[in-house]
């Protein structure tokens, strides 16, 4: 089984059937990358880059998924999860960016990194705003990304859903070699063609959609139950069939999103929203607590470390208790590291002509002093 194909079986996939069944088909044809190459044509560019049209950034999550940049994503343009989490911080990192955009069009992909994605678009909601937008198909991985942004998009003739998970995996064939497994783990590396080894990738499978199903659920503010009684079980519905299940926020064009969502930019720049005295209030309450929490924090790691000037440096530079508390370690290790410098110089300085250290000279000469005793030349009182 060649590398490619290897990297298929046996992995956990959330992608619609169709998809997985190319990716096989393409795994399948070679084990070297020159010759999958020659047999897809030449190299798609790499479509991770980011763009920003009118303030809104806008990462393209296209074909099939995967964790990392590979042979896939280099050779047939596919999506990697480390270069879109990559773009995503570099747009909310961006203040000209004032909303982002994911641009999906995906049957779906490897299971293994698409949580911790779709985590930092869920947990980036509050920084700006995030929209999905479907276009084409946006399955599986591609619908659990898409279900964190703050609101979903699509296409009327968009292909929406296939929420689960599949693996697919091969029978042990009579090569005869033989493996051994240790006694204590009867369940290790079972063949999938047997009923024991069957029901352990089951219940891999089956850990995984419930999963999948409780962060759409969480994404969409719905409930598991909702989730699994109308959003189809892995079933993919078409545009308004889908707005109708609650599956998607609105059908619009790509453009139309775009639009829709400048406009927005726009409103909230002109009309900012308007907060009563009391909001005022607690606003301020909280934000003085916060710096009142990180001043404090900040001085008590630093008592007794580091001097009180190079505390008030750390405070107007408005660091956080963390970044503040690894300049003050490392400070208070150059502090002691030239307390013991000075120490070596100042006994250094000490030692008498003879180059014995103060110490071994006082024990040199009263031991001279006792033989001279003995010899009855001075007396000891």
């Amino acid at each position: 089984m060649g590398f490619a194909l290897s990297y298929i079986v046996g992995s956990q996939w959330a992608i619609t059937e169709e998809g997985l069944n190319t990716l096989i088909s393409l795994a399948s044809r070679s084990t070297e990358i020159n010759t999958l190459e020659k047999s897809l044509g030449k190299r798609a560019p790499n479509a991770q880059a980011s763009t920003v049209r009118d303030g809104v950034g806008i990462i393209p999550i296209s074909g099939p998924t995967f964790k990392r940049a590979n042979l896939f994503t280099e050779v047939c343009g596919a999506t990697s999860y480390e270069i879109v989490l990559r773009d995503l911080q570099a747009l909310i990192d961006n203040p000209s960016v004032k909303a982002i955009l994911l641009s999906i069009d995906s049957p779906g992909g490897e299971a293994n990194g698409i949580s911790e994605l779709a985590e930092h678009v869920y947990a980036a909601r509050g920084r700006k705003p995030i929209h999905a937008y479907i276009g084409g198909m946006g399955a599986s991985a591609a619908y659990w990304l898409a279900s964190a942004a703050d609101k979903i998009f699509a296409e009327e003739t968009a292909f929406v859903g296939s929420i689960g998970a599949q693996v697919v995996v091969r029978s042990r064939n009579n090569s005869g070699e033989l493996k051994f497994v240790s006694s204590v783990s009867p369940n290790k590396n079972q063949d999938p063609a047997t009923d024991a080894g069957a029901t352990e990738i089951q219940r891999m499978v089956d850990g995984l959609g419930s999963i999948f199903v409780q962060k759409v659920a969480r994404n969409r503010a719905l409930s598991p139950e909702t989730v699994l009684e109308k959003f189809g079980q892995g079933s993919l519905y078409i545009g308004n069939s889908a707005l109708e299940r609650g599956m998607i926020d609105s059908i619009n064009s790509f453009e139309g999103t775009l639009l829709s969502i400048q406009e927005t930019i726009e409103k909230e720049t002109i009309n900012p929203p308007n907060f009563n005295s009391d909001e005022i209030a607690k606003a301020t309450a909280e934000a003085r607590r916060i710096e009142s929490d990180r001043i404090l924090g900040i001085q008590a790691i630093a008592r007794g470390r580091v001097s009180p000037e190079f505390t008030d440096n750390l405070i107007a530079e408005g660091l956080t208790v963390e970044q503040a508390a690894l300049q003050i370690l490392s400070r208070s290790d150059e502090d002691r590291t030239q307390r013991l410098s000075e120490l070596k110089k100042a006994d250094d300085a000490l030692m008498p002509v003879s180059g014995k250290p103060v110490k071994a000279e006082d024990d040199a000469f009263e031991s001279d002093l006792r033989q001279a005793a003995s010899l009855g030349l001075v007396a000891l009182s």
